[in-house]
């Protein structure tokens, strides 16, 4: 029934009731769960489970006979997966669908937290944000907009099935243990994601340069101690030759040698310097190719030593330099946006990185809304909504949903993803100098 009263129309109170909304909630979140599951099953996250099947069966689990795909993550990982690789591979990949959902939540409210609360413990932060009562005006806002921003990116990760959304939400969970002071689990959760997937090793390097010794050498301690470990159920000689494998397969061919540099999908720096400036004619199976020069493939290994070279010394020039000091009360967000530039770098930095892995961005963009929701801080807040859309243009013209599979191809080929976190890497930087304005033009040092 519609009732009028005044001459508005109301809703009826089983309208206005929120059991409907979580009905329709339910059944839409429902629907994709199947959907995602159903496609991500038999996807990358076949590879996990695979390695996880053969682990300790001797073999190795780095060639192709042994894992479909292209298996990329240490035996401590596969041996992680172990206890799943139990269930049927549908019912893994659903358990594998909620881990990455959780995540996903974690993730976004971690970047929300350091940004509003970082004196009060997280769990008390959330019960406020959730129930409304300690939640930052426009916070909800932020929110909405950061999902819609990265949803290009955990939404890929997501449908197929892979390590991207647990792998940074560990890594932002690290940061805040971190900030905490909480160097034991802190250290382990860095550690952790390090052994798993090697380039959040870059943060150890990040915190050297914040003077966190104690932190960084914790965090290589469990390191060393994830890569050993396995040796006690899988041997020392099995051990030692997995990793091996994995060294030369992941970490020599994928951050030194750029030798899985090629494919369109590939969306990181190296991978766009490649495609741009190297004559890679002799892989278009795999397709890609831009050539505005054609540099002889003998110099790729250089070029993604520079690529990686420059990443690094961004952060050394935005993270130590004594004119970037932040104004008295902005400690707080130069520390985010250092963070923000660290997580932007890792996901550019490897030879490879498909699209998913850009979920890095979720702290750049929620950090970036941030300093434009604050009205007391004198930003370019133009040219930042400007960045901002472009971010979001050119890393979805890459969605073949949108506009189809041989468009989205050429944009991919564009390197579209790579400008648009390059994008948003220039927006972080700006508000960065911004916020330390006041210093800079005091001409202090």
């Amino acid at each position: 029934m519609i009732h009028f009263e005044s001459g508005n129309v109301s809703m009826t109170p089983l309208l206005r009731h929120p059991a409907p909304r979580i009905i329709l909630f339910a059944t839409l979140f429902l629907a994709y769960a199947y959907i995602s599951v159903e496609k991500s099953w038999d996807d990358d996250f076949r590879a996990y489970y695979q390695a996880g099947e053969t682990v300790l069966s001797g073999r190795n689990i780095y060639e192709t006979s042994v894992v479909e795909g292209n298996y990329l993550y240490s035996p401590f990982f596969a041996l992680l997966m172990t206890p799943l690789s139990l269930l049927p591979q549908i019912a893994a990949a659903a358990v594998w669908f909620v881990s990455a959902i959780v995540t996903l939540v974690l993730a976004l409210t971690l970047a929300l937290y350091l940004n509003e609360a970082p004196q009060r413990s997280y769990s008390a932060w959330l019960r406020g944000f959730v129930s409304g009562t300690g939640r930052r005006p426009g916070s909800g806002r932020i929110l909405v907009i950061t999902v819609l921003l990265s949803a290009r990116f955990w939404l890929n990760s997501i449908e197929h099935g892979q390590i991207n959304l647990q792998l940074w939400g560990v890594v932002l969970a690290a940061m805040y243990c971190l900030r905490r002071r909480k160097m034991l689990v802190g250290s382990l959760l860095l550690g952790a994601a390090i052994t798993t997937k090697i380039i959040p090793a870059l943060f150890v390097f990040y915190c050297l340069l914040k003077r966190q010794y104690r932190f960084a050498a914790l965090s290589g301690a469990w390191v060393v101690l994830f890569l050993l470990a396995p040796a006690l159920v899988l041997g020392w000689e099995h051990n030692l030759g997995l990793l091996g494998a994995w060294f030369d397969k992941t970490v020599l061919a994928g951050l030194v040698e750029g030798a899985i540099g090629f494919r369109d999908a590939n969306q990181s720096l190296p991978a766009l310097v490649i495609r741009f400036f190297f004559d890679i004619s002799a892989n278009s199976g795999t397709g890609g190719s831009v050539n505005i020069l054609s540099l002889p493939t003998e110099a790729i290994g250089t070029a993604v030593k520079i690529c990686t070279g420059t990443l690094a010394g961004l952060i050394v020039l935005f993270t130590c330099r004594p004119a970037w000091r932040c104004d008295a009360g902005r400690e707080v967000q130069c520390e985010n946006l250092e963070l923000s530039l660290v997580l932007l770098s890792a996901a550019l930095m490897p030879a490879l990185a498909w699209k998913a892995f850009f979920v890095a961005s979720i702290m750049g963009y929620t950090t970036v809304l941030y300093a434009l929701a604050n009205r007391g801080q004198e930003m370019p807040r133009k040219r930042l909504k400007w960045m901002l859309g472009g971010s979001l243009v050119l890393h979805t013209a890459t969605t073949d949903g949108i506009w189809g599979w041989p468009l989205a191809h050429v944009f991919q080929s564009y390197s579209c993803v790579t400008f648009s976190m390059i994008l948003l890497y220039a927006a972080v930087v700006v508000v960065l100098l911004r916020s330390g304005s006041s210093r800079l033009r005091s001409g202090e040092s």
